[in-house]
């Protein structure tokens, strides 16, 4: 230690150019670190991102590993201070990226580099040489993480929101029409309430898939299994399984807002072509009052009237 800190003196314009190199390059890569974290959300990069963040977690690596090298065998206090700066930094850097490679978020917690981090031991040196009085206050902790830990679980909850979407819908009917024959093994004597849970992948999108299960539990349950094209704002044109059968679905929200009146027409089964008609009361926050008709060219038709939650 003796002989390399003589070395140091005798170089230590060169020395201190290469501390100041290495440091200079830990708060390049620990903010490189937080500028992946935020494109991490971006799916269209994740793989080149996934890539990317493999080297540089290696070479945050490698620079902890060499200013470490630096501080076990130098005794000067001025250069293991601008060490223990470059150490922090690195440490940041390696745990951000180590968080994009294990999943979605992640939050580093390096004490002098990142707000919200735990705070070293009272009277231990922090980063630069600084080092914390016991009875002084800790800086701030709990605020700065309450705030990350509901900004993830904000990213988290409107992500899920944007990919998936439950909906339930319930319906009642009237009274099935005396001394005529019903030929459709779907509108049975049951006045309900029958009750139909779906799912919506990627409610908001370009595309939907709806597919889910009808009149769950009643005399005559079915699934759907469609897809639904975004036409325009307000308009949903698809097709594939309505009720069990083969068909398609059209719907209308003029308004394209939350609230609102709109329409909705469902044609299915080529043996026995039924087509429902409804008119839907959008009251905001994904609920819906609607009202019409199953079956509507048919004397045999059913009146229908309900509520459908989606969320």
């Amino acid at each position: 230690t003796l002989q390399l800190d003589q070395n140091v003196r005798r170089n230590s314009s060169k020395v201190d150019s290469l501390l100041a190199s290495l440091n200079s390059s830990a708060v390049s890569l620990n903010a490189t670190a937080t500028s992946i974290q935020r494109l991490a959300q971006n799916p269209q990069i994740s793989q080149n991102l996934l890539d990317t963040t493999r080297g540089l977690a290696q070479t945050s690596t490698t620079i902890a590993e060499i200013a470490g090298d630096f501080r076990k065998v130098t005794s000067n206090p001025q250069t293991q201070a601008q060490l223990t700066d470059t150490i922090a930094n690195t440490d940041a850097a390696t745990q951000k990226l180590n968080s994009i490679l294990a999943g979605f978020g992640g939050v580093s917690h390096v004490y002098g580099v990142d707000r919200g981090a735990t705070p070293a031991p009272a009277g231990s040196p922090g980063p630069g040489g600084r080092g914390t009085k016991p009875g002084l206050p800790a800086p701030e902790v709990g605020a700065a993480s309450a705030g990350e830990q509901r900004s993830a679980k904000a990213n988290f909850n409107s992500l899920v929101h944007n990919l998936l979407a439950l909906q339930v819908r319930i319906a009642e009917y009237d009274a099935q029409k005396k001394n005529v024959a019903n030929t459709t093994t779907l509108l049975t004597r049951d006045q309900g309430p029958s009750t139909d849970f779906n799912l919506v992948a990627v409610p908001h999108g370009a595309m939907s898939l709806l597919t889910g299960a009808n009149d769950v539990g009643g005399p005559a349950p079915s699934w759907n299994f469609a897809l639904m094209q975004r036409l325009k704002p307000g308009l949903l044109v698809g097709g594939g399984v309505l009720y069990s059968r083969l068909g398609g679905r059209v719907v209308y929200n003029p308004s394209g807002g939350p609230t609102g009146l709109g329409f909705e027409g469902r044609v299915y089964d080529l043996r026995h072509p039924t087509a429902d008609g409804y008119a839907n009361l959008r009251l905001g926050d994904g609920l819906m009052l609607f009202g019409g008709e199953r079956d509507v060219l048919r004397p045999d038709r059913r009146t229908t009237f309900g509520l459908q939650l989606q969320f």
